[in-house]
């Protein structure tokens, strides 16, 4: 998918999802919210702000947090869905809705930053967290039933970069969702230089990611380029079981270098996977996630 369709597609959902959070806050009253409804608001401003870094929608996704960390806090129980602050999200969803019409214009986003919705939003997250510091984290992760650890087998299609799509910007993605607690780049495809073309993408990645997030998710955060690339994600204690999968359309030479990989991960292609003697995160992940 080049980044012209990609860019479509994140449109698309955007206002799909902008639509199912303007339903739920007409709909709702305070005394009748549920947690589904609350997590279904959470999810628009999480996704749309992930899926705009990706696109290097900056001011996007810098409204999209501010409003995401006060339904967080509803989501909580830390505030109440009042009428005052379901009215200041739909003024929010509208907002968000008029940046995303005009995506291409940089000067009217930055203008469209200087609002006082902002100003709004850090009124009522304020006080929580004064006394709640932990509850408001900039990474906040949606709650899917307690914190596993996944392995991550992401080949990413040589032709990525021509399509207009950025690897690292997907490690930004992440953060937002968990904690890399090692990774390995596969380096066997890296051509020698005469041959080395700066617009192909020859990397692999094998990793361990810890987080909350469900494995549609993790899945959801590759979608524009899942079609082209080789993406799997599993726990770790399946790992054994998708190593067939993993390496059917690799050569021999890359089988070899992802095996390496795996044990540098503490991982093993033959039995049940553990972490436990896992190696500290690699530093040039590290560059690449920030």
């Amino acid at each position: 998918m080049n980044l012209d369709a990609a860019k479509q597609t994140f449109l698309e959902e955007a206002r799909e999802l902008l639509e199912d959070m303007e339903r739920i806050l007409l709909d709702v009253e305070a005394s009748d919210t549920t947690d589904e409804q609350l997590n279904a608001l959470f999810r628009a401003m999480h996704t749309i702000k992930g899926s705009a870094g990706l696109f290097g929608m900056d001011e996007i996704v810098h409204f999209t947090h501010e409003a995401e960390n006060v339904v967080d806090l509803l989501r909580g129980g830390h505030l109440a869905l009042s009428e005052d602050l379901s009215g200041l999200l739909l003024r929010c969803h509208d907002h968000v809705k008029a940046m995303l019409a005009v995506v291409d214009d940089k000067a009217m986003q930055q203008d469209m930053l200087k609002t006082s919705l902002l100003d709004e939003l850090r009124h009522y997250a304020q006080p929580t967290a004064a006394d709640e510091p932990a509850s408001t984290s900039q990474t906040s992760v949606p709650e899917q039933g307690g914190l596993r650890d996944w392995v991550m087998s992401l080949r990413f299609n040589e032709d990525v970069l021509r399509n207009g799509m950025d690897p690292s910007a997907f490690f930004r993605y992440l953060r937002l969702l968990g904690e890399f607690l090692v990774v390995q780049p596969v380096l066997c495809r890296l051509p020698p230089a005469e041959r080395f073309d700066p617009e192909s993408c020859y990397l692999r990645f094998e990793l361990l990611f810890s987080s909350d997030a469900s494995q549609q998710m993790l899945l959801d955060v590759f979608e524009f380029v899942r079609e082209d690339s080789q993406i799997h994600i599993f726990p770790v204690g399946e790992a054994a079981a998708h190593w067939p999968q993993l390496i059917a359309h690799a050569e021999e030479a890359e089988q070899a270098a992802v095996r390496q990989a795996w044990q540098a991960l503490g991982l093993s292609p033959d039995a049940p996977a553990s972490v436990a003697a896992a190696p500290e995160p690699a530093a040039a992940v590290a560059k690449a996630a920030e």
